[in-house]
């Protein structure tokens, strides 16, 4: 068995990425700092000619900017927070008789990765068609005879026939991995994989996926609570208030009480966002779990895949005034009781004749609602495997 190991690649890229958030941030303090330049010769020229006036007007500026300075601020830190330990965890190509495995091992609040390319599934290693990885990196695409299932780490993505590719690459009509890695790596692979294809040991049997798989709907939707939510009323907050202590107006005292109580609002509500939940698959059927929190049940509710008819992917159509189409949602058609528990606010349950999104069947649909829409993908190709 050999291994590729990718780990000090990784996390070499973390470095990098704080580098580029910084500069970022610098940019937007010098941004911060030529608007208030600008704004000073006005508020001389059109404000009572006081010092104290002028000073107390640049003075309200600079809070306001820095406000969302810090606000922009906190919403990268946030962001970076939750990735780093996928780039600090041990990952890279595992090859043994049977096949390849891409994986990431578990590391801090990032859940292990791993995706499993048997030798017999697997057509070729070739090169994408638009070279744009970053300096030092390259790509590479695996071409794949069959479809595959598990969560491949974050430098692999997963296209299913007729998916839309990467920018810059043709559509097909066969499974195929891109694989970002760095040059040295990619350049090797084709020859590492084509002796160990050689060696491969037909009897070798690849890993059972009937003992299921996790999926979590829980990531971005913590990430949409703090920043959409959380932080701007907390934000909100602390101007009001501090400009209601400054002032003593109480008018501002008023309008303060609105984000004090979003604030404890996003509070109540914030374990609901945090609670373990999603979807898990295995050889009995699917289920959607979210545990048990402070101020709410949990819910379970199992389908077990003889009552299940279809899986299907639906796409929304565009919300009104949106330039995009919204995420795609999963439909699973089956017959079977009504869930007994309220389920979460990504998962519905549809009876037969109710209308969803633009259509109506004549079954019941448990309509699932990922932040990912790879995650459907990868949700499809795993049950057609265990059904």
């Amino acid at each position: 068995m050999q291994t590729l190991d990718l780990t000090s690649a990784s996390r070499s890229s973390l470095p990098r990425a704080l580098t580029a958030v910084l500069l970022l941030l610098l940019a937007c303090a010098a941004g911060c700092a030529g608007l208030v330049a600008y704004a000073r010769p006005l508020l001389d020229e059109h404000l009572a000619p006081t010092p104290a006036d002028v000073l107390g007007a640049v003075a309200a500026i600079v809070a306001v900017l820095l406000g969302v300075f810090a606000f922009g601020a906190v919403a990268i830190l946030v962001a970076l927070v939750i990735r780093a330990p996928a780039f600090l965890a041990r990952q890279g190509i595992r090859f043994d008789a049977g096949g390849l495995t891409l994986y990431q091992e578990e590391s801090g609040w990032a859940r292990a990765r791993s995706l499993y390319v048997p030798w017999s599934g697997l057509a070729g290693v070739g090169e994408p068609a638009k070279a744009g990885a970053r300096q030092g990196f390259a790509g590479a695409v695996l071409h794949l005879d069959t479809a595959v299932d598990g969560t491949p780490p974050q430098w692999a993505h997963v296209v299913a026939p007729g998916a839309e590719p990467p920018a810059g690459e043709p559509a097909s009509d066969a499974y195929r991995v891109f694989l970002q890695l760095p040059e040295d790596v990619a350049r090797e692979l084709p020859g590492i994989v084509a002796r160990h294809r050689e060696a491969a040991d037909p009897a070798a049997v690849p890993p059972p996926g009937a003992d299921g798989r996790w999926f979590s709907f829980r990531g971005m939707r913590i990430l949409t609570w703090a920043i959409a939510w959380f932080v701007p009323a907390l934000f909100l907050t602390g101007l009001l208030g501090w400009s209601w202590y400054d002032t003593g107006d109480p008018f501002l005292a008023v309008l303060v009480v609105v984000p004090a109580a979003a604030v404890l609002v996003a509070l109540a509500a914030g374990p609901r966002f945090w609670a373990s939940q999603g979807v898990r698959l295995d050889a009995r059927g699917l289920s959607v779990r979210r545990d048990a929190g402070p101020f709410f049940r949990g819910t379970r509710h199992f389908v077990p895949w003889e009552q299940v008819h279809a899986l299907t992917r639906h796409e929304r159509p565009h919300g009104a005034g949106r330039g995009r189409a919204l995420p795609p949602v999963l439909e699973v058609h089956a017959t079977g009781p009504a869930p007994d528990t309220p389920l979460p606010r990504w998962a519905r349950y549809l009876p037969a004749g109710a209308p969803g999104w633009g259509t109506v069947t004549d079954t019941p649909r448990l309509v699932l609602i990922p932040t990912e829409a790879r995650v459907i993908t990868e949700i499809l190709l795993l049950a057609d495997r265990l059904r």
